[in-house]
């Protein structure tokens, strides 16, 4: 497959979407932390979890068709364990471009050099997606929930 100047564009623009989001969660993310740790402190729950999870969304319909999945749905959605990493800058800011660019003819320099976060390096190098996939997305949905934990009182 040869990426077009245009595949290339579009391609920097998913990885500056995805990787904004992550920003953002992160530092969502490392607030809660601080809150929750501050509920648990005065008792008003026993312990918590904040769980990620990322939907990706293409509005092109003959793509979704191919993916058996309705216009505006996510043709994938996982569960993440760990992507944002609060409390550690290092792996948080590790360029994770880690693709064999050599695989595609053309010059993809500008691919080469591109800062991966740590969801974009999995999405091509650890999902089943292809490039295709990718240059799909439309849309990336980063979702943080917490679960609040209870326990009964003990004797």
């Amino acid at each position: 497959m040869k990426l077009t100047q245009e595949d290339i564009q579009k391609f920097i623009t998913i990885n500056d979407k995805i990787r904004k989001e992550e920003i953002w969660a992160r530092k969502r993310y490392q607030k809660l932390i601080v809150e929750m740790d501050e509920m648990v402190r005065k008792k008003i729950i026993e312990d918590y979890e904040i769980k990620e999870r990322y939907e990706l969304i293409s509005d092109n319909e003959e793509f979704c068709e191919s993916k058996n999945v309705y216009l505006g749905d996510p043709f994938l959605a996982e569960e993440c364990i760990g992507v944002l990493h609060p409390n550690d800058d290092d792996f948080f800011n590790t360029n994770w471009n880690e693709f064999d660019w050599n695989l595609y003819d053309g010059d993809y320099d500008a691919l080469k050099h591109l800062h991966f976060g740590y969801t974009m390096h999995y999405l091509l190098l650890h999902s089943t997606l292809c490039i295709k996939d990718i240059l799909a997305i439309d849309d990336f949905w980063l979702e943080l929930k917490v679960i609040y934990q209870f326990c009964t009182i003990k004797n």
